[in-house]
């Protein structure tokens, strides 16, 4: 599919004309550095032409293997029929014993010893009930012997234990082999319950297993006496041998992550549309090694036709030499490789979601690249390489806080060289933009003391706060953490205000300004109190920051589309901040606000020219075309501009229809094909259920023969009626997935278009959730942790905590449940009895 050329311009605002015209200027090379990028490695490694290399084994690590089970859980099955290996002690001639060590056959034993008590002669002496040869060995004995009282001990235990291949007979075997053919399924050899009944060893070991990795917890806590305690203080007879250990919750988490590794890749393969992802770098602080984690998003579709949106990790990878974006790019297809998204004989990805550091444009350039190595269809690195919005707004509410506080910063310098201690009515703030400024200073220096915070606390109680609540510190690479700052500090302002003239009686100074090693001035608390007017500035900035911080929540969600989101959501921040801009009431921000648009518009102009971002916008009922019309414009807006003088105006609805034809017609060719029934060629001998309507089955050839008519009017008449069509019950927030899954039949073109594009993300976020997971986890009591263990816990607890079920809770919601229907029966009878005392 074409890309939209670079815009000059826009109808709807010549601001943003002039932005886009200036950001021509600036190098496509020069992109921002973010958090979680490595200074230094990239891009100067990637910036060679060189051949593109295969996969390595680090790189190409596919699923592992599950771990073997432990002694216990392997002879379970064997255990139901023969006791634990022990010694015992055999009579081998006058007066002599022989020790010899080994399993009872429990059946045989008491066979012989009822036969004994009964004075009969047994069939085995106790010395042949005693097995000395391997675990294979007694499996062959049960096979032989006891094969039916083996499989009811199995299925009696609980949980049912799964029976050994060995112990089963021959014969047993081919027979039941032979009716599962028949049954067209598999027995399952377990029964999913919703709650534990009772306690079982596999309960337990599943339960702390998923308590290790969704909360955090030590490997080794298995093995710990006071958790050990209390397990036992629940089943107070319960054993050593009844309890896991760290070794088998170890085998239990690794099994489980290559079993959820299989399951993601059954899915992925079978997914009807293409999968798209995002990934990122992350550093562990503790080991300092480099990980590289990866989410997938596709949408699966059941037999009744539902759509469901799924939003996965799958990968959490230990990164080996450099972080340059050649070395990433392979890491990211042996990713793609281990859960079906790519293979050395197919594709299924689609885009690729980053943040805007350079070495990411490498990233995509090697995915492009391994495309063509493996012969598969095109990838086109710079269509299918989205950038991160999220950033892309914080790089903006940055550049509005630089200017702010670099400005500040020079205001309050210059205020406090000039500040006279002596005079108690001088402050060091001058009634400018150091009030921003102040705000950060106050909140750094009352947290910085345990005495500061309890007294700052104290002031918020005496002004009717009851939880107290501290001051959020601004960071540039916490997103939002700016106008959180601003936003807490003026909803504590009057406890601030309250703290500010009372700390110098209990804290001496805020700071001392030494020269040549002496005191030459010291700035009292009192000077930083902030009047009405520096509160309204701070509500000024506030407000300014709003603006981009709720756009930042419009691309949070991973259980619904965000993509058609990105473009409108920019436009609207734009138009705010150029409204404020014209507004003489934030004058003091027109400097700032005006950094943040230049940043806003040097990407707005590289986001619209992908294909992904358009087609999101049609595809979704309430935006369609008209949006792009209104916002954009079309020939008249094309004419009016250029009326203007600028000769370079497009006609951005006519560039959208070309993306979406292209789309269309692409869709098209590549549909199934429904099976072609020739004319020519008389139709077959039909039944007598046949010929009861022979006129419908003419009419079904005819109808089979324009389905595979290669012509384009059929997707033209599907997409006219589309966008012709305006729903009244469609919002902005319908839930779009599931429009779709509802109107797939009415337009399967655009069905299947929706099944690639709903899945793309507009930032970076899901992988950011992952490494906000991962740092709970990379502690300093956690710092031996490898490699794969670690990429197996993010992997686990990504999986099992949103299952999670408080199984108490919902056993005393059960109980209340009951209580309140007792309650109403009670009600009812009390109300009975007094209409029968009326009536007598």
């Amino acid at each position: 599919m074409p890309a939209l050329p670079k815009k000059k311009g826009k109808a709807k605002s010549k601001a943003k004309a002039r932005a886009k015209a200036k950001s021509k200027a600036v190098s496509d090379d020069s992109e921002e550095v973010e958090d979680g990028s490595q200074p230094g490695e990239a891009p100067g490694d990637d910036d060679g032409a060189q051949e593109e290399e295969d996969l390595d084994e680090r790189q190409a690590q596919g699923i592992p293997e599950r771990a073997a089970p432990s002694k216990k859980d392997s002879t379970r099955d064997l255990l139901t029929v023969f006791s634990d290996r022990l010694e015992a002690s055999f009579p081998c001639g006058k007066g002599e014993f022989e020790t010899l060590e080994g399993q009872w056959c429990l059946i045989c034993r008491a066979e012989t010893e009822a036969s004994i008590q009964e004075k009969l002669r047994p069939k085995k002496t106790r010395r042949e009930c005693f097995f000395l040869g391997s675990n294979s060995t007694c499996r062959g004995h049960i096979a032989s012997f006891h094969f039916e009282e083996y499989e009811r001990r199995c299925d009696a235990a609980k949980p049912k234990i799964p029976m050994a291949t060995r112990c089963i007979p021959l014969e047993v075997q081919k027979a039941r082999n032979e009716q599962t053919k028949k049954d067209g399924q598999r027995k399952l050899d377990f029964v999913k319950v919703n709650a534990p009944k009772e306690f079982t060893r596999a309960g337990v070991l599943k339960a702390v297993s998923v308590h290790v990795a969704c909360d955090d917890q030590a490997l080794l806590l298995a093995d710990k006496a006071s958790f050990r305690n209390c397990l036992v203080s629940m089943r107070p007879e319960a054993r050593r041998a009844d309890l896991p250990s760290s070794h088998e919750v170890r085998a239990f988490i690794h099994n489980a992550f290559v079993e959820r590794l299989n399951d993601l890749k059954r899915d992925i393969e079978k997914a009807p549309g293409k999968v798209s992802c995002t990934a990122d770098g992350w550093s562990a602080d503790t080991t300092k090694y480099g990980y590289l984690g990866m989410t997938a998003h596709w949408i699966d579709v059941d037999d009744s036709g539902k759509w469901t949106l799924r939003a996965e990790v799958v990968g959490f990878r230990l990164i080996h030499g450099t972080h340059a974006g050649s070395n990433l790019g392979r890491y990211f297809v042996g990713l793609c490789d281990r859960v079906g998204i790519m293979s050395r004989s197919d594709s299924k990805l689609y885009t690729v979601t980053l943040d805007n550091t350079s070495s990411n444009n490498k990233i995509c350039d090697t995915i492009a690249s391994q495309h063509n190595l493996r012969q598969l269809p095109t990838w086109s690195a710079f269509e299918n390489q989205l950038g991160c919005l999220e950033h892309v707004v914080n790089l903006a509410t940055i550049d509005v806080m630089g200017y702010i506080t670099k400005l500040a910063a020079v205001e309050t310098a210059t205020a406090i060289w000039e500040y006279d201690p002596s005079e108690p009515t001088n402050r060091v703030l001058g009634g400018s933009l150091d009030t921003i400024a102040a705000i950060r200073t106050l909140a750094i220096k009352i947290q910085a003391s345990g005495q500061r915070i309890q007294y700052f606390e104290g002031q918020q109680l005496e002004c009717g706060i009851t939880k107290p609540l501290k001051i959020t510190l601004h960071s540039n690479v916490r997103w939002g953490s700016a106008y959180n700052m601003l936003d807490r500090a003026y909803k504590l302002r009057q406890a601030i205000d309250l703290f500010t003239s009372g700390a110098d009686r209990l804290y001496g100074p805020i700071t001392t300004i030494r020269s040549n090693g002496r005191i030459t001035k010291k700035i009292a608390w009192s000077a930083f109190t902030l009047t009405s007017a520096d509160w309204a500035r701070v509500h000024e900035a506030k407000t300014i920051l709003a603006d981009s911080n709720c756009v930042l929540h419009h691309f949070s969600a991973e259980q619904q589309p965000t993509l058609y989101r990105a473009l409108p959501a920019l436009e609207d921040l734009q138009t705010l901040w150029e409204a404020k801009l014209k507004n003489p009431m934030y004058v003091l921000y027109h400097a700032a606000i005006q950094c943040g648009l230049d940043k806003l518009n040097k990407y707005y102009s590289r986001f619209d020219e992908k294909p992904a971002y358009v087609l999101a916008l049609v595809l979704h009922p309430y935006f369609k075309i008209q949006y792009i019309k209104l916002a954009w414009g079309g020939m008249v807006e094309q004419a009016a501009e250029i009326a203007d003088g600028n000769l370079d105006a497009k006609n951005w609805q006519a560039e959208a229809e070309l993306i979406v034809d292209n789309a269309m017609a692409e869709y098209w060719r590549t549909r199934p094909q429904q099976p072609t029934v020739s004319s020519s060629r008389p139709p077959p001998a039909a039944s007598d259920e046949d010929r009861e309507d022979s006129f419908l089955s003419e009419f079904d050839r005819h109808r089979l023969t324009l389905l595979t008519d290669g012509t384009d009017s059929h997707w033209q008449s599907e997409l006219r009626r589309y966008l012709k069509d305006v729903p009244a019950d469609v919002t902005r927030d319908t839930d779009i997935v599931a429009w779709w899954s509802v109107h797939a039949k009415l337009y399967p073109t655009l069905a299947r278009i929706a099944l690639d594009i709903l899945p793309s993300q507009a930032s970076s976020v899901p992988c950011e959730r992952v490494f906000s997971s991962a740092k709970l986890t990379a502690t300093d009591r956690r710092a031996r942790l490898g490699a794969i263990i670690f990429e197996e816990l993010q992997i686990m607890k990504a999986a099992w905590c949103p299952q999670l079920i408080d199984h108490a809770k919902s056993n005393s919601q059960e109980i209340e449940v009951v209580e309140e229907e007792f309650e109403s029966i009670f009600a009812a009878d009390e109300e009975l009895e007094g209409w029968d005392q009326e009536d007598m």
